[in-house]
């Protein structure tokens, strides 16, 4: 009998440690992005975009894997980080600014499940060596 009772006890002893520690968790926050791609509209010229790639990719620790032009007015530029992360960037001639100033779109995502600050980081370096390259033939490199 008192070993049926010592028995119990630890049975109720552990049933009340599982309730407590059974709570329902609070709900997972939503995921700040997933599928989601880190954008920007720049100036510049379009017959600079391959060379202002390949800096800003580089700057980014960035290297270029594969250059595809999809038509007159896109690029596709597949990448890997320096952490073997792919990473994809597109270069789009703005169409609903032709003839009104070279607006280029730069979209990025870097990483399986993204990287924000990787993908703004790459985009604005070469948005910003686009900015640099706009209306002259030569400009010179500078440290980021």
């Amino acid at each position: 009998m008192a070993m049926c009772r010592v028995f119990l006890g630890v049975l109720l002893g552990s049933a009340i440690l599982y309730m407590s520690g059974c709570a329902l968790p609070d709900a997972l926050p939503e995921p700040e992005r997933f599928d989601s791609s880190a954008a920007d509209l720049v100036l510049g010229d379009w017959d600079d975009v391959e060379s202002c790639v390949r800096v800003g990719a580089s700057q980014s620790e960035i290297a270029i894997v594969r250059t595809r032009r999809v038509s007159e007015t896109q690029y596709d530029f597949e990448l890997v980080t320096i952490t073997d992360e792919p990473a994809r960037l597109t270069v789009s001639l703005d169409p609903a600014r032709v003839g009104k100033g070279p607006a280029i779109t730069l979209r990025a995502v870097v990483g399986r499940f993204g990287n924000k600050a990787w993908e703004e980081r790459l985009i604005g370096r070469v948005g910003e060596r686009l900015g640099e390259l706009y209306g002259v033939d030569i400009a010179p490199l500078e440290e980021p």
